[in-house]
C-alpha cells in the first residue's frame, strides 16, 4: 500500500497506468485520462476506482465529472456474458 500512496502523492496523483495495473490484477479499474500516446491511447490518468465488482466501478464512473475516462477489466479475458440494457435495466 505505501507504493500506492507514493504514486498518488506525485502530481496531484497523476500515475503511469502500467503502474497501477501492477497493483490491482484482476480487477477494473477507472482512470481520469490526462495524457495518451501517438495511437491516442490512454497512458497517464488519475485512478478514480478500482474493484473486483464491474457494477461498483460503474456507479463511480457515473458520477464523474471529468472530460475524458477510461475503464477496463485488468486481467485475463472475462467469460462472455449476457447483454444488459442499462437504459431499461434488464436482460
Amino acid at each position: 500500500m505505501d507504493e500506492m500512496n507514493n504514486m498518488m502523492s506525485r502530481k496531484d496523483g497523476i500515475v503511469i497506468m502500467a503502474e497501477i495495473e501492477k497493483l490491482y490484477p484482476n480487477e477494473w479499474l477507472l482512470f481520469e485520462v490526462v495524457e495518451t500516446d501517438e495511437q491516442n491511447q490512454p497512458i497517464k490518468g488519475r485512478l478514480l476506482a478500482h474493484n473486483p465488482d464491474h457494477d461498483a466501478v460503474v456507479r463511480v464512473l457515473l458520477e464523474a465529472d471529468c472530460a475524458h475516462t477510461y475503464h477496463y477489466y485488468n486481467g485475463e479475458p472475462m467469460p462472455a456474458v449476457l447483454p444488459f440494457d442499462y437504459a431499461h435495466g434488464k436482460l
